[in-house]
């Protein structure tokens, strides 16, 4: 299928794709993305998203903001946790002096576990 592109665009396989240039692309593989840049070049309408293509998108996409936050809150307290198992109060504070990570002693010791995590890039 021939389609011209409304805007410059990056596409595998073809690199950034100028606008007004004319390409021919697998009517299969035609998803959000193309469809949003892209008109069909016999009759400039707009093209629309294959229903192979819509199924392919990865299972982040389905899920909403608040789920996302919520799971990554939940794999956060689970990380905290296995810290404070591991080190202890104490052995976290430690290790953020011995990380020259600032913070002081009113800081609840999630925020402490937080800041530790953050450096260890976990």
């Amino acid at each position: 299928m021939k389609i011209v592109a409304t805007a410059n665009v990056q596409l595998p396989g073809y690199g950034i794709v100028r606008r007004g240039t004319v390409i021919d692309y697998a009517k299969d593989k035609i998803d959000e993305r193309i469809a949003a840049n892209f008109l069909n070049a016999a009759d400039d309408s707009r093209l629309k998203p294959s229903k192979k293509a819509q199924a392919s998108q990865p299972e982040l996409l389905k899920k909403t903001k608040e789920e996302l936050l919520a799971e990554q809150e939940v794999k956060r307290k689970e990380e905290r946790k296995a810290l404070l198992d591991k080190l202890g109060e104490d052995g976290v504070k430690e290790q953020l002096a011995e990380f020259s990570i600032p913070f002081n002693s009113e800081m609840s010791i999630d925020k402490l576990c937080d800041l530790l995590l953050d450096r260890i890039g976990e």
